[in-house]
Protein backbone atom coordinates (compact mmCIF):
# COMPACT_ATOMS: atom_id res chain seq x y z
CA UNK A 1 0.00 0.00 0.00
CA UNK A 2 2.94 2.29 0.73
CA UNK A 3 3.55 1.64 -3.08
CA UNK A 4 0.37 3.06 -4.16
CA UNK A 5 0.50 6.00 -1.78
CA UNK A 6 3.64 6.96 -3.22
CA UNK A 7 2.34 6.49 -6.67
CA UNK A 8 -0.31 8.75 -6.26
CA UNK A 9 1.46 11.32 -4.45
CA UNK A 10 3.55 11.69 -7.50
CA UNK A 11 0.92 11.70 -9.87
CA UNK A 12 -0.20 14.70 -7.86
CA UNK A 13 2.71 16.47 -8.05
CA UNK A 14 2.52 15.77 -11.75
CA UNK A 15 -0.27 16.56 -12.78
CA UNK A 16 -1.70 18.71 -10.28
CA UNK A 17 -5.00 19.70 -12.18
CA UNK A 18 -6.02 16.01 -12.60
CA UNK A 19 -8.94 14.92 -10.25
CA UNK A 20 -8.13 12.55 -8.00
CA UNK A 21 -10.55 9.94 -9.03
CA UNK A 22 -8.48 9.65 -12.32
CA UNK A 23 -5.32 8.82 -11.27
CA UNK A 24 -3.46 5.59 -11.26
CA UNK A 25 -2.35 3.52 -7.70
CA UNK A 26 -1.61 1.09 -9.77
CA UNK A 27 1.66 0.24 -11.97
CA UNK A 28 1.07 -1.03 -15.66
CA UNK A 29 1.87 -4.51 -14.47
CA UNK A 30 -0.55 -4.76 -11.71
CA UNK A 31 -3.51 -3.23 -13.55
CA UNK A 32 -2.80 -5.85 -16.11
CA UNK A 33 -2.30 -8.66 -13.58
CA UNK A 34 -5.80 -7.82 -11.98
CA UNK A 35 -7.57 -7.03 -15.14
CA UNK A 36 -6.33 -9.02 -17.46
CA UNK A 37 -4.11 -12.23 -16.17
CA UNK A 38 -6.33 -12.98 -12.78
CA UNK A 39 -9.60 -12.42 -14.41
CA UNK A 40 -8.87 -14.76 -17.26
CA UNK A 41 -11.31 -17.25 -16.08
CA UNK A 42 -12.43 -19.19 -19.49
CA UNK A 43 -12.10 -22.58 -20.07
CA UNK A 44 -13.96 -25.20 -22.17
CA UNK A 45 -16.46 -27.63 -21.04
CA UNK A 46 -17.75 -30.77 -22.52
CA UNK A 47 -21.55 -30.85 -22.79
CA UNK A 48 -23.71 -33.87 -22.90
CA UNK A 49 -26.76 -34.49 -24.38
CA UNK A 50 -27.40 -37.20 -22.47
CA UNK A 51 -28.42 -37.04 -18.34
CA UNK A 52 -25.71 -40.24 -18.19
CA UNK A 53 -23.07 -38.63 -20.42
CA UNK A 54 -23.59 -35.98 -17.72
CA UNK A 55 -23.07 -38.73 -15.01
CA UNK A 56 -19.70 -39.75 -16.89
CA UNK A 57 -17.98 -36.83 -16.68
CA UNK A 58 -18.72 -35.70 -13.37
CA UNK A 59 -17.32 -38.80 -12.32
CA UNK A 60 -14.09 -38.34 -14.12
CA UNK A 61 -13.78 -35.21 -13.19
CA UNK A 62 -14.39 -36.37 -9.27
CA UNK A 63 -14.01 -40.09 -8.45
CA UNK A 64 -13.47 -40.19 -4.94
CA UNK A 65 -16.61 -38.06 -4.28
CA UNK A 66 -20.03 -40.46 -3.21
CA UNK A 67 -22.41 -39.75 -6.12
CA UNK A 68 -25.73 -41.15 -4.58
CA UNK A 69 -26.98 -42.06 -1.49
CA UNK A 70 -30.19 -44.67 -0.88
CA UNK A 71 -32.20 -44.09 2.30
CA UNK A 72 -31.17 -41.98 5.46
CA UNK A 73 -27.68 -40.27 5.89
CA UNK A 74 -25.91 -41.41 8.59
Amino acid sequence: MLGHYRRLLESILATAETPLSELALLTERERRQLLVEWNDTAFEKETASCAYEAFEQQVELTPDVVAVIDGPSR
